[in-house]
């Protein structure tokens, strides 16, 4: 019997510790995954979390080229203007009479298309109006958008 546990004891040890060395390398290889897993979690709320904040950095750097933009541009307009050397009383008051003319002129046109325009039906897009209609409402936006320029740039003067 001696010989049988010799020559059985031995490969059955052998593959007894086979067994059990894969068994303990399963569980390594699991624990690691789940490492790794917890790992890639980590870096790709890094990496979530870095998109987020360079995307509101390539926003701010945006509205600062914007901002620096419209100053050069009106920086360039106002040496423009200084360029023309200094003006003479009657062209400065002429100058101030454009804004609140070109309005008066526009209110005057409506008023007066208002009483003389036709009564035919024209198509745009979608929407069907009469000429008279199609008229004044260009009329009122261009009076519109006269009044407001004129009077928020005198508020943002005063300022």
């Amino acid at each position: 019997m001696g010989w049988l546990v010799s020559l059985f004891g031995g490969p059955l040890a052998g593959l007894l510790g086979s067994i059990v060395s894969g068994a303990i390398g399963y569980f390594e290889r699991k624990q690691q995954i789940a490492a790794d897993k917890a790992r890639f979690a980590h870096e790709e709320k890094l990496q979530t979390m870095n998109i987020e904040a360079r995307g509101r950095e390539l926003e701010q750097e945006d509205l600062i080229a914007q901002t620096r933009a419209i100053a050069d541009t009106l920086a360039a307009s106002y040496q423009h203007d200084a360029s023309y050397g200094p003006v003479s009383k009657g062209a400065a008051a002429g100058l101030r009479w454009v804004r609140p003319g070109l309005t008066i002129f526009l209110l005057v046109l409506v008023a007066a298309l208002w009483f003389t325009a036709p009564d035919g039906a024209i198509t745009i897009g979608d929407e069907t109006m009469t000429i008279k209609e199609r008229i004044v409402s260009s009329i009122l936006f261009m009076a519109e958008a006269a009044m407001t320029w004129w009077f928020a740039d005198r508020r943002r003067a005063n300022k």
